[in-house]
């Protein structure tokens, strides 16, 4: 078994196939089955299972996987050591991001502490969202932000930043897009964008919602960039979920709608559990903390007020029961509610908890932006 191998059989573990794991890498398709193939011949066992819908993972690859990103975590690990052999005291804070909080808050938060604290240099690494704690454990990183909260990170300290809402993003003239609120069970049948990540929070979310509603969602492609995602939907190809972090920029031509059962994740920052307590870390979460708290979407901001006011109007189009009948408790409670309910929308629902997601994400070749 070699390295490279092992590094092949994690990526199309964490992508879910062959091709994503071959465009991951930098690799054509064949080369990485030819990886595969050797690998499998190395361990005597079948490592991996091909379907039409992509990979799966045998028993006996679950098995090697655990012990490949060990290994992996090591290489990388001791790489970063090397790498360090010359750094002085005032070492860039490393900072690991994902698409989402790269795009929405974590500029804002690195902006402020640059006003701040002139002295610190930060290091913004982009990845996936799903992360492990050995790259914090090895002192390989300071701060690690990911989606997957209901993940055990024994070797982290776990720091909650945002509750970010997905939204049901529909192409106009949609019969849905005319809806206060959109739900799960309406999503039936429709054709899906979904996620191309398998450990991705936001479909697993998706995935469990669908389930929970009593179906299997009906996915007609599996992407992770967002504007692509937007294009498709406007297309008419299908409809998709996205977070609201993601929702920076939204086409004219594509409609938000909330889901009538919010679908939330938690957005949370892992720090080192144990090692020597460094006070720039701590300046840098309470940056994150404070710009995660003020970022907003105007596009998701105006999807939000519309909701109201579509819900406010269903209410007051509805039939109201002719209070000479009713109880006179009844009649003046109806009195009452209804300049109530004409005078401005309900207030937002409250929002539920995200789904339990199994994530690991180690750090290598990850994109460096300096700062």
């Amino acid at each position: 078994m070699d390295v490279l191998g092992l590094r092949v059989l994690r990526e199309v573990a964490w992508r879910g196939s062959i091709s994503a794991a071959a465009e991951a890498l930098g690799y054509t398709q064949p080369a990485v089955s030819r990886q595969l193939a050797a690998l499998e011949r190395a361990a005597g066992h079948e490592l991996v299972r091909r379907g039409a819908r992509g990979t799966a993972m045998t028993p006996a690859g679950e098995v090697l996987l655990r012990r490949a990103e060990a290994v992996l975590g090591e290489l990388e690990g001791a790489r970063a050591d090397l790498e360090r052999l010359h750094d002085d005291a005032h070492a860039p804070l490393r900072l690991h991001g994902f698409q989402t909080t790269i795009t929405s808050f974590v500029p804002a938060a690195v902006q402020a502490l640059r006003r701040a604290r002139p002295d610190l240099d930060v290091e913004v690494r982009v990845g996936d969202a799903p992360v492990t704690d050995v790259a914090l454990r090895d002192d390989r990183l300071d701060v690690a932000l990911t989606n997957a909260s209901s993940q055990r990170f024994p070797d982290a300290r776990v720091v909650p930043l945002r509750r970010d809402p997905l939204w049901c993003v529909l192409p106009q003239g949609h019969p849905l897009a005319d809806v206060a609120a959109v739900p799960v069970a309406a999503l039936r049948g429709e054709p899906m964008i979904l996620s191309a990540s398998t450990l991705c929070a936001d479909r697993e979310l998706v995935l469990g919602a669908c389930a929970a509603a009593g179906f299997s969602p009906h996915a007609v492609a599996r992407v992770d960039d967002m504007a692509i995602t937007q294009g498709l939907v406007a297309a008419g190809v299908g409809v998709a979920t996205l977070p609201e972090m993601g929702l920076g920029w939204v086409r004219d031509d594509v409609v938000l709608r909330p889901f009538a059962t919010p679908l939330v994740r938690e957005v949370v920052a892992l720090l080192p559990r144990h090692g020597p307590a460094r006070p720039e870390r701590e300046a840098l979460l309470d940056a994150l903390r404070a710009a995660a708290d003020a970022w907003c979407s105007p596009a998701a901001d105006r999807a939000r007020a519309r909701a109201g006011r579509t819900a406010t109007a269903d209410r007051d189009d509805a039939p109201t029961p002719a209070t000479g009948d009713a109880p006179p408790r009844e009649a003046a409670r109806a009195a009452r509610e209804r300049p109530a309910a004409a005078a401005g929308p309900a207030a937002p629902r409250g929002q539920a908890a995200g789904a339990p997601v199994r994530s690991s994400q180690a750090l290598s070749g990850s994109p460096v932006i300096r700062s």
